[in-house]
């Protein structure tokens, strides 16, 4: 048989599909545009929820692991003032230094005494401490009450009951044990919402003489609340911290900026 045969038997057929296809009725095309609109925007909403995943995972490791704790050891207990330093780190970057008062002559850190295994000394004589998550932390889920963490803090808790509309305790980490037995010098605290927002809190214990550095890009903005320097790191995650007393508070979320420093208001001591 001919191939002219078969091309008209498919054009004939071809006519008859397209002409008896309910997409060749206005309404029909509609309500399948609508149907594939439903799906890309479920694709959206999809994409939307991993990148937050992602990005709640990446604020966690950076809260966990992200900064660098200084102190030296077998330093007695005195009220010290904080003190706040930019250093330009290079490649876009810049180190936020917060120490707990300067290390006096009189302040001896003893060389003789062996370090933990996640512990260096650097040339200074200082102990230098890698907050490593993956050797110091403690995973918990959130708790029927507040005060369970707080038995486990070597400081006090702020206020925290002026949170964001909606947002709930869903899990916290501990880590950085304390000089006083069985409490951690660090809490970060995860909270979500129904929309599927998270706020993370972290909350440092500064001992006397320590110091803490973080690393963030240079677009971050120092803001002045009060008595107190903020600053403010925009991006995917905006970031916020400052000092309450000797606690170091950071905050992470896609919130707003606003939303954000009025947050960090109502943690600051009245």
């Amino acid at each position: 048989m001919k191939s002219g045969k078969y091309e008209e038997w498919f054009d004939v057929a071809f006519d008859r599909a397209v002409s008896s296809s309910s997409l060749t009725k206005g309404e029909s095309k509609r309500a399948s545009w609508k149907k594939v609109q439903a799906q890309i925007e479920q694709v959206n909403r999809n994409r939307k929820r991993r990148r937050r995943i992602q990005l709640s995972g990446i604020v966690a490791a950076s809260f966990l692991a992200g900064a660098i704790l200084f102190s030296p050891s077998s330093v007695i207990k005195a009220i010290s003032p904080i003190v706040k330093s930019v250093v330009d780190m290079g490649n876009g970057m810049i180190g936020i230094v917060i120490k707990n008062g300067e290390v006096p002559p009189s302040v001896v850190t003893p060389k003789t005494v062996k370090p933990d295994d996640f512990l260096d000394e650097n040339e200074n004589g200082e102990m230098t401490e890698s907050l490593l998550y993956s050797y110091t932390w403690e995973n918990h889920p959130a708790p029927e009450s507040m005060d369970e963490i707080q038995s486990q803090l070597s400081f006090h808790l702020p206020d925290l009951r002026q949170l964001p509309t909606e947002f709930h305790l869903q899990s916290y980490t501990t880590s950085d044990p304390s000089e006083v037995e069985n409490k951690f010098d660090k809490v970060a605290l995860k909270f979500t919402n129904n929309e599927e927002q998270t706020l993370w809190v972290q909350i440092i214990h500064l001992r006397t003489y320590s110091s803490i550095m973080s690393t963030v890009p240079q677009e971050t903005e120092k803001l002045q609340i009060g008595s107190d320097e903020v600053y403010f790191t925009p991006g995917s995650y905006n970031q916020l911290f400052g000092t309450n007393g000797n606690l170091l508070i950071q905050i992470g979320s896609e919130l707003p900026k606003d939303v954000l420093i009025q947050f960090y208001k109502s943690l600051q001591t009245k």
